[in-house]
């Protein structure tokens, strides 16, 4: 008898733990929002403007090694954006599957760099899944990378180095394969023997819906073909 109850109080508090575990999980700190949001301020509004004219340009239809040429369509309006902001753009150009794709990044340098620099690297990627168009996964990080690209262009950090960068090929089939643009860069940054202290990965942030049946994952194949 004594046995079995020190099974159930075990059990107990085993389901206890992993409630406590679930709870931490799902609970999301503050209050919730209820009623009308603020008007948005003239720069928020210009700000929002801008987003979606990126979104929409990257991220209308597919784009991947599948759907090459919306793939590079979305790579050249990435660069040409960069360029305009006066960024010197620098691409990692790798072959896939027969393809040739490019990681795109730009670099805002600190006061004094040093070979020992640390660096900072903030990331979107900017390919689709499957027949996704990809507005939400992942144009909105793409977009968001850009704009912290123009409102950081005359910026000078005092002693780290910021990369932003765009990655290729992050959906699958490329997803934890060689292929993958996230892998390749990390490569990169290992052969220059640079010390990335931090990563901030943009991923998915520009749309959520209550609706029924809006929510959803797209099937793909998991294997290159």
């Amino acid at each position: 008898m004594r046995f079995l109850k020190w099974l159930g109080l075990a059990v107990a508090g085993a389901i206890a733990i992993a409630g406590a575990i679930l709870w931490y999980s799902l609970w999301v700190p503050g209050k919730q929002h209820r009623g009308p949001l603020p008007q948005l301020t003239a720069e928020e509004a210009d700000l929002a403007a801008r987003l979606r004219t990126h979104v929409t340009a990257i991220a209308s239809r597919p784009h991947n090694i599948a759907h090459f040429e919306a793939l590079e369509a979305a790579a050249v309006y990435i660069e040409r954006t960069l360029v305009k902001f006066g960024y010197q753009v620098a691409l990692q150009v790798f072959k896939v599957d027969g393809r040739l794709v490019r990681n795109i990044e730009v670099a805002i340098e600190p006061v004094k760099a040093t070979p020992e620099t640390p660096a900072i690297v903030i990331g979107a990627h900017y390919d689709s899944a499957g027949t996704a168009p990809g507005a939400n996964d992942n144009g909105s990080g793409t977009a968001a990378v850009i704009e912290l690209a123009r409102l950081l262009r005359d910026s000078k950090p005092a002693a780290t180095r910021l990369r932003l960068v765009f990655f290729v090929n992050e959906e699958p089939p490329y997803f934890q394969t060689p292929g993958m643009g996230s892998v390749r860069y990390a490569e990169l940054l290992g052969q220059r023997n640079e010390r990335v202290t931090a990563m901030l990965s943009l991923e998915s942030i520009g749309f959520f819906s209550d609706s029924e049946g809006s929510q959803h994952y797209h099937t793909y194949p998991l294997i290159s073909g």
